[in-house]
């Protein structure tokens, strides 16, 4: 009592083995392609910070994110083994910096030459932002400081007079820089 298997689902089993066929890498190729990737990241062309930008990403793809559009600037030699280091790391399932001798070390040092890449720079707008705040903050302490040394009261609104912003925007943003009132002692 055989049953047949519907021929859109031995259909659907060829396609998969056929792209699977057409994506899959070799972990020869994977290493040769992360040591090229490597070699180029390391020096300075103008394919080396999208070289970087894939082998980190690769590495640590939550603090790494490569830009896809900038794998066009690529040249092909470089682009292919982008793509292969890419497929290598879903197909052999191994992290860049496992596949080749010393790569910790190497991927470290690539992450110390590249600090532009890592996510926390790369939004001008998020840089921007965390400099103003730093900026902002520096200039409350110092306000706070000033009071504290002639011996005047230290309030937000005199602090956000002194540094030309809002008392709202002291109290909502950096009211941490406070200290707290202890409110368990009678006045």
């Amino acid at each position: 009592m055989s049953k047949e298997i519907p021929e859109d689902i031995v259909a659907a089993i060829k396609e998969q083995e056929f792209l699977h066929s057409q994506l899959s890498v070799t972990e020869f190729d994977y290493r040769a392609a992360v040591l090229l990737l490597v070699g180029v990241a390391q020096n300075d062309t103008s394919n080396a910070r999208v070289a970087a930008q894939v082998l980190l990403s690769l590495y640590n793809g939550y603090e790494y994110h490569v830009d896809l559009t900038d794998l066009g600037l690529l040249d092909y030699k470089i682009l292919q083994a982008a793509l292969i280091a890419i497929r290598g790391r879903i197909f052999v399932s191994v992290a860049p910096q496992e596949i080749i001798e010393d790569g910790q070390a190497i991927f470290k040092r690539l992450a110390q030459q590249w600090p532009t890449l890592h996510v926390d720079n790369r939004n001008p707008h998020v840089v921007g932002f965390r400099l103003r705040k730093e900026v902002t903050e520096s200039a409350i302490k110092e306000a706070i400081q000033s009071l504290k040394k002639s011996d005047k009261k230290v309030t937000k609104v005199e602090v956000a007079r002194l540094v030309g912003i809002s008392r709202e925007h002291v109290s909502k943003s950096y009211g941490y820089l406070f200290p707290k009132k202890d409110r368990s002692q009678p006045k």
